[in-house]
């Protein structure tokens, strides 16, 4: 794909789960929670600095092929929400270790 999009000079759109693809083939990147966009980044940015708890548990659970590398598990907890009535707010705030009420 890398040398298609060099060879006639086009954007691509790769739509994945997977960020273990996205590594490689991608400048930027746009992650989406519950058809909405909640971070983009340039790929490097995302990688190494992701600021979105959803960027955050994908990345953590990309595959690393070597059983001698222990690492923790960031694990959503709760339930998703509906795609069709979300929350208001930040969509993915009721599974967030980092949401906080907020009084109106």
């Amino acid at each position: 794909m890398k040398e298609l999009r060099a060879k006639i000079g086009t954007s691509i759109l790769l739509s994945t789960h997977d960020l273990g693809v996205i590594k490689h083939i991608p400048d930027r990147v746009a992650v989406m929670y519950l058809g909405r966009i909640v971070e983009l980044a340039e790929k490097n940015e995302l990688f190494f600095r992701p600021l979105h708890h959803h960027t955050q548990a994908l990345l953590f659970s990309v595959h690393i092929p070597d059983p001698e590398v222990k690492r923790d598990r960031l694990i959503l907890k709760g339930e998703v929400p509906s795609p069709i009535n979300p929350p208001s707010g930040c969509s993915i705030h009721r599974r967030c270790r980092c949401a906080k009420e907020m009084s109106a």
